[in-house]
């Protein structure tokens, strides 16, 4: 008999896409969380509402671990979340939960992380798909322009 050796499969990759699937269940989570809660739907869902279901989901992550999540997420910095920061917290979560460190800044995520979540807005409202979520990496800073000849008098 001839003996093969099978190699182990790839490990998944760190930051898989999000797909259609996850944001089903994501929307479900996040509409009972803004229904129960009470908390306003435009605005989004408070830090008191989503810091229990990221705790939960946590694993016994460190609270410096859900703070650098929650800074990623909120990304207008006012104190809420929407559904779309909502959906970034949570994937940041489980994959921190998984063993895989959140990244410094969103633009660090593959490319098309979030596509999914691009497309479903889009097709909700009608529209083309939205800027991505993961933005683009800083630009360097812009060299100073340099001084325009100044023209005798």
């Amino acid at each position: 008999q001839e003996s093969r050796s099978r190699a182990a499969p790839p490990p998944p990759p760190p930051w898989p896409p999000v797909t259609a699937v996850d944001l089903a269940a994501h929307r479900e989570k996040y509409d009972a969380l803004v229904s129960t809660a009470g908390d306003d739907p435009v605005k989004g869902l408070s830090a008191r509402s989503i810091v229990p279901v990221m705790t939960a989901l946590a694993n016994g992550l460190s609270n410096d671990v859900l703070k650098d999540v929650w800074d990623l997420a909120d990304a207008d910095k006012d104190g809420g979340l929407t559904f779309r920061e909502y959906v970034v917290a949570m994937y940041l979560t489980e994959r921190a939960a998984g063993g895989v460190a959140p990244p410094r800044a969103l633009g660090e995520l593959p490319p098309g992380t979030f596509a999914a979540l691009e497309v479903g807005e889009a097709s909700t409202r009608g529209e083309e798909a939205a800027e991505p979520v993961a933005a683009a990496p800083e630009p360097a800073a812009a060299a100073p322009a340099a001084a325009a000849p100044v023209a005798p008098e």
